[in-house]
């Protein structure tokens, strides 16, 4: 949660309006379609509260897409 904010905070500080959370080195892969959407949960559900836009298609075990409308 604290992590994908401050990757947040440092895109928006370059002044992107869309990129990639990656978390690939937390090696999600081996849990199922359905365990690593509850632990994704928390940090999508505050995300949509603060006007965020999850990229529904780019989430996966690696990561998720972020877009910050204008």
């Amino acid at each position: 949660f604290k992590r994908t904010f401050n990757e947040i905070n440092k895109k928006i500080t370059l002044g992107h309006t869309s990129f990639y959370i990656n978390l690939n080195d937390l090696e999600l892969e081996s849990l199922a379609d359905n365990d690593y959407q509850i632990i994704f949960e928390k940090t999508f559900n505050k995300l949509n509260e603060l006007g965020y836009i999850i990229c529904e298609n780019s989430w996966d075990a690696d990561g998720f897409g972020i877009e910050i409308p204008e």
